[in-house]
C-alpha cells in the first residue's frame, strides 16, 4: 500500500492488483521463512517449523502464479491446464526442503517429497505432450489411479511394518 501511495504521489504507473496479487502469498512466505530463520538462528534447534511449512508454499505458489500473472515467457492462464503438475512439484519441494531443514532424520517427509514429486514429475511430460499417442493419452487420463495406487500402497507397507513390530 506504501509503494501504491508513493507512485501515485509521483504519478508513476504500477502493474493493476489483477497481475501483482501473487506478491501477497509471496511476500507472506517470505515473512514466514524470516521469522523462522530469525527464531531458529537466536536458539538453535528451538526455530517452529510450522512457519516454515507455511511460509514454503505460500512462496512457492505465490512465486509460480506471479509468472501466470505477469505473463513472463508468454505464459498466460490458459497455460495451466499443461502445467499443473508444477503445483505437486511444488508440495514436493516444500517436503524436501523441511526434510533438509530437520537434519534430513525425519524419513516420512523425505517419503512424500518422492510421492509429489514423482506424480509432478510423471504427469509433466504427459501434460506437455511429450509423449503421444493413444497408450500415453490414456495414461493422461487414467492418472489419478496411480496415485490411489501408490497411496493404497503406502498404507498397506504401514500396516505390515506394525504387524511385524506387534509380532516382535
Amino acid at each position: 500500500m506504501g509503494l501504491g501511495l508513493i507512485a501515485s504521489g509521483l504519478a508513476a504507473a504500477l502493474p493493476a492488483c489483477a497481475a501483482t496479487w501473487p506478491l501477497l502469498p509471496l511476500a507472506l512466505g517470505v515473512m514466514f521463512v524470516v521469522q523462522h530463520a530469525a527464531e531458529h538462528g537466536a536458539q538453535p534447534g528451538s526455530g517452529s517449523r510450522g512457519l516454515l511449512m507455511l511460509g514454503l508454499p505460500l512462496l512457492l505458489g505465490g512465486a509460480f502464479l506471479l509468472v501466470f500473472t505477469l505473463r513472463l515467457g508468454g505464459l498466460g492462464w490458459a497455460d495451466l491446464t499443461a502445467l499443473w503438475p508444477a503445483f505437486p512439484l511444488i508440495v514436493g519441494l516444500v517436503f524436501l526442503l523441511l526434510y533438509l531443514s530437520g537434519d534430513m532424520i525425519e524419513r516420512p517427509l523425505l517419503a512424500l517429497t518422492y510421492l509429489f514429486g514423482g506424480v509432478g514429475l510423471a504427469a509433466l511430460p504427459l501434460t506437455l505432450g511429450v509423449f503421444r499417442g493413444p497408450v500415453f493419452e490414456q495414461m493422461a487420463r487414467l492418472w489419478p489411479l496411480l496415485i490411489i495406487l501408490a497411496v493404497l500402497s503406502a498404507v498397506l507397507r504401514v500396516r505390515l511394518r506394525r504387524r511385524e513390530l506387534e509380532q516382535e
